[in-house]
C-alpha cells in the first residue's frame, strides 16, 4: 500500500483544530475543567496550534481512574489540550488508519458497531458447524510500540507525522515499549489497526472470521479450526509479540457461543446470562433512584427506553415480559417498605 504524504499542516488548521475541540467538548460542556478552558478558546487554540508547528507536543499527563463495565478497567484519561490533540491527529489521519482494514472488523468504525458484529456472527453460524472463539491477554497492556510503530510507518511517509505518532505511542507505558492507555481516541485506532495482521492470517481459507477489537470469532470445518487453534498463538507471538488467552476455545455453533454480551446461534441472538443480570441490575437501580427522588420521572423513562432498546436488539421477547412482571411485584413491595436494597 502507498505511503500517505501532505498530511501534517492539515493536522493544525485552525478548521481543524475548532472540529476536534468540538469532539471534545461534546457531552462535557458543564465539565469546570472545560469552561475554563473555553472561556480562552482562542488563546488555548493558538497554544495547541503553535506546539504542533514546533512538534512539541508534551503528551502523557494522564487521571487514572477505575469502571467496571462489566469487568475492571483502568481507564487513563488525557488532559483537554492533550485530547484535543488527539482528535485533531485523528480527524486527518483517521481515514489511512482505517484503510487497510478488512470488511469484517466491527470496533470504532462508523456505520460498523456491536450488534453488526452480532449479527454477522449469527450469520456465519448458520453457514459453518464450528466456531473458534479467540481474545488476547491483557491486549491494550501488551500492545507492542515497536510494531505498532513499524504498521503505521508504512502508512505515513512525513517525518513530522511519525514523530506525532511516536511521542503519542512513547507517551504511555505499562513496561518498557508496551502498552495503550485506555481511553484515548487514538489508543482504539491504533489497536484496531495492529491486529490487522492476524485479520488477514485469519480470513479466507474457506472460514468466516469477524473481529470486534480483541474478541475474535472463526467459523468453519472442526479439522481446520483445530490446526488454526494450534499455529494462531505462534503467530500472533512471533509477530504481534501477543498472547492469546487460553489458547482460544472450540465450540459447536449449534449450541451457541458467546460475544460481546450475547450468545449466538444459527437462529437467534440471546443475551448471555452476565448481560441479562445487568439488565435486571440497571431496572431495579433506575427504579430506586427515581422512588428516592435522584432522578426524575423523565430521567427514568428515558434511562428505562435507552436499556429494552439495547435489549430489544436480541431476541428478548420473553425476557423484557418476565423482567417487566418482575419489576411491577418489586417496586409494589419496595413502595410497601417489605425492601430496602435494591439487589
Amino acid at each position: 500500500m502507498k505511503r500517505v504524504g501532505g498530511l501534517f499542516e492539515k493536522i493544525y488548521t485552525w478548521e481543524n483544530l475548532l472540529s476536534a475541540y468540538g469532539r471534545v467538548r461534546k457531552g462535557k460542556a458543564g465539565d469546570p475543567k472545560m469552561r475554563a478552558f473555553s472561556r480562552k478558546l482562542e488563546e488555548n487554540l493558538e497554544q495547541i496550534q503553535r506546539d504542533i508547528i514546533r512538534c512539541d507536543f508534551k503528551l502523557g499527563h494522564y487521571h487514572s481512574f477505575k469502571i467496571f463495565d462489566p469487568k475492571e478497567r483502568m481507564i487513563r484519561a488525557a488532559p483537554i489540550r492533550e485530547r484535543i490533540m488527539h482528535h485533531a491527529l485523528v480527524g486527518v489521519c483517521g481515514k489511512y488508519l482505517e484503510r487497510p482494514l478488512i470488511a469484517d472488523t466491527y470496533a470504532c468504525r462508523r456505520g460498523f458497531g456491536q450488534w453488526k458484529a452480532v449479527y454477522r456472527a449469527r450469520d456465519f453460524s448458520r453457514s459453518f458447524p464450528w466456531c473458534l472463539k479467540l481474545d488476547i491477554r491483557h491486549y491494550f497492556d501488551t500492545v507492542d510500540h515497536g510494531i505498532l510503530l513499524g504498521v503505521l510507518g508504512r502508512l505515513f511517509k512525513e517525518d513530522k507525522i511519525m514523530a506525532f505518532w511516536k511521542d503519542l505511542v512513547s507517551s504511555y507505558e505499562t513496561e518498557p515499549g508496551k502498552g495503550l492507555p485506555i481511553g484515548n481516541l487514538t489508543s482504539q485506532y491504533c489497536a484496531n489497526l495492529y491486529l490487522n495482521a492476524f485479520d488477514r492470517y485469519c480470513q479466507g481459507k474457506g472460514r468466516g472470521y469477524l473481529r470486534y477489537m480483541d474478541d475474535m470469532l472463526v467459523f468453519g470445518q472442526y479439522e481446520d479450526l483445530k490446526k488454526l487453534k494450534r499455529e494462531a498463538p505462534a503467530f500472533m507471538g512471533e509477530k504481534l509479540k501477543l498472547e492469546i488467552k487460553n489458547g482460544g476455545s472450540l465450540h459447536r455453533a449449534r449450541e451457541g457461543v458467546d460475544f460481546l454480551g450475547c450468545r449466538v446461534f444459527p437462529g437467534k441472538v440471546n443475551l448471555n446470562r452476565r448481560s441479562k443480570k445487568r439488565f435486571m441490575e440497571k431496572m431495579r437501580r433506575y427504579d430506586r433512584m427515581a422512588l428516592e427522588g435522584f432522578i426524575s420521572e423523565s430521567k427514568l423513562q428515558e434511562r428505562m427506553t435507552a436499556l429494552f432498546s439495547f435489549a430489544e436488539r436480541a431476541d428478548t421477547d420473553a425476557l423484557r415480559k418476565a423482567a417487566l412482571e418482575k419489576e411491577n411485584y418489586y417496586l409494589s413491595e419496595l413502595e410497601r417498605g417489605n425492601i430496602k436494597t435494591i439487589v
